[in-house]
């Protein structure tokens, strides 16, 4: 299909859309260059709300993945773990939902994990589920507020970067081919220091959060008393050190994640306006399709140091009181006690929380964006 150029001539459509989307990464880029932090400001703070609503609408899972990923694993005879525990693990979400009310259960599977956490304090119930939620809406507004800052920074600066931009007169400069791979590149490593800068700014809250998800829940310590109580308890234990465990898995984990996140969602949408030969922005299904995929793959690649993470923060608490001397020693004890289904434990709820929330977040960022565009003129 052809369509007229200004100069009379033809051009294929796929051409057309290409132009229109280099055409909107340099819009972005001027709107970056003009909003600075009052710009940023606004449409952050959507992000930060949908952040805080889809991590809400999520925290049973998220509550589910730290306690099977920190609970203690039902062993053989000989102390190895049952293989039929860990893949019930990954395997019987949907016959934990069905069984969330079942108190009695000999499994270590989602099944009794989803019960154990409803009935740990039968005043509570349901809100068990929700326990650290409260933090984890408070972090997810910096957080997301940072992530997505350092991102379109780090576009802008790499992009025009002389490592990554192609200065070489003999070659095209609209070359589709070479403008994808310059710009894939620049939203991998972009998103990469995003989620790095985001993650260790953010850092001491996840680790209290994981340690209020990880504790035994009584009468005597509830809602603010709990939170005061996991504070002091962590303070005396480890001091500031305290709150940075597993900082390096993090690390580690949060870079490949978010650049995989971020450079895939960007990626799958432009293949899409490319496949459906329109230069309009993609709609809603789609947008939340693309970050379905992007997010769910990217948690799926980085989930076994999510764990080793995971454990690092918790250690000590009542439902994970080993203790560990750094990430290989965790690493080892892992595997030794429960090969490698230990580092999949809680992968299930795990998606079940990532998928929605992270489509929701690039939803309301990428509605936010067209937003401040139209504001700025």
């Amino acid at each position: 299909m052809k369509t007229e150029n200004g100069d009379g001539g033809s051009r294929p459509v796929s051409e057309k859309v290409m132009g229109k989307m280099k055409s909107n990464e340099e819009t972005n880029t001027i709107i970056s260059r003009q909003a600075g932090f009052e710009g940023a400001g606004k449409y952050l703070l959507s992000g930060g709300i949908a952040g805080a609503i889809s991590r809400t609408a999520t925290a049973p899972f998220d509550r589910l993945k730290i306690y099977l990923i920190t609970a203690q694993p039902t062993t053989n005879p000989d102390g190895s773990i049952s293989r039929t525990t860990a893949r019930s693990t990954v395997t019987n979400l949907m016959g934990s939902l069905k069984s969330i009310y079942n108190e009695h259960s000999s499994c270590q599977s989602t099944a009794t994990a989803t019960s154990k956490i409803h009935h740990q304090n039968h005043s509570w119930g349901l809100r068990n589920f929700f326990i650290g939620n409260g933090l984890n809406v408070i972090k997810v507004f910096p957080e997301s507020a940072i992530k997505f800052f350092v991102y379109e920074y780090a576009k802008n600066f790499l992009y025009h970067h002389p490592f990554i931009k192609d200065d070489n007169p003999h070659r095209s400069s609209s070359s589709n081919e070479d403008h994808d791979n310059r710009s894939n590149l620049v939203r991998f490593l972009a998103g990469g220091l995003a989620g790095v800068v985001s993650q260790v700014l953010i850092y001491p809250i996840e680790t209290l959060k994981t340690q209020l998800m990880s504790s035994t829940i009584n009468e005597s310590f509830q809602g603010r008393a709990l939170l005061i109580y996991t504070i002091q308890k962590l303070n005396k234990t480890g001091g500031i050190r305290g709150y940075y465990k597993g900082l390096l898995a993090a690390t580690m984990g949060v870079f490949p994640y978010s650049a995989i996140d971020m450079s895939a969602f960007e990626a799958l949408k432009r293949a899409y306006q490319r496949a459906s030969g329109s230069d309009e922005e993609t709609g809603v299904l789609a947008t939340l399709l693309c970050g379905a995929i992007s997010g769910g793959v990217g948690a799926t690649i980085v989930y076994p140091l999510n764990v080793v993470r995971t454990r690092l923060q918790a250690q000590g608490t009542p439902y994970h009181p080993q203790r560990y001397t750094g990430i290989r020693d965790c690493i080892r004890r892992t595997y030794s006690r429960e090969r490698w289904f230990g580092f999949y434990r809680g992968l299930a709820p795990s998606l079940l929380k990532v998928i929605p929330a992270v489509s929701i977040s690039w939803l309301v960022y990428e509605q936010s964006n067209r937003t401040l565009e139209q504001l700025l003129g």
